[in-house]
């Protein structure tokens, strides 16, 4: 239908914070051209990227995973098409650009966007273009900031951490290092606390969550070549294969071995599963 009720209305004017009751239906429609344009966009990127890189097979099914993806990412869905989710595509600057692009355009809301298309028709009008509102200012701002220190903020925590931004090549003797660096004692006792505590099945539960969340899941996508989850999980069992040694059983060879020794020994034996190679050559007697 043409017309567009008097609740409609006023839903539109509450969201948009249009003040002429008269210029609704003329939003509205700027409203969904927006969202058509936007959507129609990401999603012929997204179409070429999946269809060029082999991602799909052939062109229908590229075309269809990428308008998918375009509306959910306008839309701030949170979900996709493969059992990852995205996940698999952490080292394509290209989906990933887009699909994030997609969030924050489609994140700022209505409001913000339609503002932006009406200062473009002003422009295009030569008319003299009025002041951006406060909640845009605001808004832009915001966003702009948690973008940049949300970043930093990444960056700082996560530069050196083996399970997410730290270098492959590294990894097995990373992980080695950070159970027996300083706080070596806090870390094992905490272990064994969290071993004794496994009797419970709501303990279990959330330890098994949080192997799964804070290890395997950030480390499986890094991890190259096949069986990536399976070897993510074995490098867990290898560090808590350590770790009960250390703890539980205390075998007299390894709390007094040299740390490095210890280190660059078990690290090499992980590294065999990541599957990058270490530059150091392994271990080292």
């Amino acid at each position: 239908s043409h017309r567009v009720g008097l609740r409609q209305r006023m839903l539109a004017q509450a969201e948009i914070g249009a003040v002429d009751m008269g210029d609704l239906r003329r939003l509205i429609l700027a409203i969904a051209k927006i969202t058509v344009a936007v959507e129609l966009a990401l999603a012929a990127v997204l179409f070429v990227r999946f269809w060029q890189a082999g991602y799909e097979d052939g062109p229908i099914a590229s075309a269809y995973s990428g308008l998918f993806h375009s509306i959910a990412s306008f839309n701030n869905a949170g979900i996709g098409l493969y059992s990852d989710n995205m996940a698999r595509f952490v080292g394509d600057p290209i989906v990933v650009l887009s699909v994030s692009g997609g969030f924050i355009v489609g994140g700022l809301g209505f409001p913000i966007l339609v503002e932006f298309w009406r200062r473009g028709a002003l422009r295009r009008s030569a008319a003299r273009s009025a002041h951006w509102t406060l909640h845009t200012k605001i808004t832009l701002l915001t966003t702009a900031a948690l973008l940049l220190f949300g970043a930093l903020v990444v960056m700082t925590f996560e530069w050196t951490n083996p399970a997410t931004l730290g270098p492959l090549e590294e990894l097995g003797e990373r992980l080695v290092a950070t159970l027996l660096g300083p706080g070596r004692d806090v870390r094992l006792s905490a272990y064994r606390a969290m071993v004794r505590a496994t009797d419970s099945e709501l303990v279990r539960a959330r330890l098994l969550d949080a192997l799964e969340e804070m290890f395997v899941g950030p480390l499986t996508p890094r991890l190259p070549g096949p069986h990536a989850e399976l070897r993510a999980r074995l490098i867990g069992a290898q560090v808590a294969g350590l770790l009960d040694q250390m703890a539980l059983v205390e075998d007299p060879v390894l709390v007094s071995v040299d740390p490095d020794l210890l280190t660059r020994t078990y690290g090499a034996a992980i590294q065999a599963l990541v599957g990058v190679p270490d530059p150091t050559g392994g271990p080292v007697s």
